[in-house]
């Protein structure tokens, strides 16, 4: 994210201040730990708890945990996390680098989740095998 974002253009930070769930005593910590992990989404997507604590050096990894065990919070991350499998799994489907039936394995899990509404098709082709006269 570049430097000059604007901190109400932060769509986590924005679903937490509508999330009527998120005790009052939370939301202040957690708008800033929003804040912070969208300021670098991509790389904080694959961080725990005690890794974003030691990255920002806030002195609670516990705190940490709670933010990201937030149903609101947690089904941002998922969604992110769903949609880079579901981008490896089409990788290998088209790479042949896995088993189909294990990529497929994959995008059945992914869409059992029900993360939305997709209309997308996958399509299996089996090549006959080329004959040498």
């Amino acid at each position: 994210m570049s430097d000059n974002y604007n901190i109400d253009d932060l769509e986590l930070r924005q679903i937490l201040l509508e999330d009527k769930t998120l005790k009052k005593e939370d939301k202040e910590t957690f708008l800033s730990y929003a804040t912070l992990y969208e300021s670098d989404l991509k790389n904080n997507l694959d961080l725990d708890s005690i890794d974003l604590n030691e990255k920002y050096a806030t002195g609670n990894p516990r705190s940490w945990q709670r933010f990201l065990q937030h149903p609101s919070v947690k089904k941002y991350i998922e969604g992110f996390l769903d949609e880079r499998a579901a981008k490896a799994a089409d990788r290998r489907l088209s790479d042949e680098g896995m088993k189909t039936h294990e990529a497929l394995k994959v995008k059945a899990a992914l869409d059992a989740k029900g993360s939305g509404i997709d209309n997308s098709n996958i399509v299996v082709m089996f090549l006959p095998q080329k004959e040498y006269v």
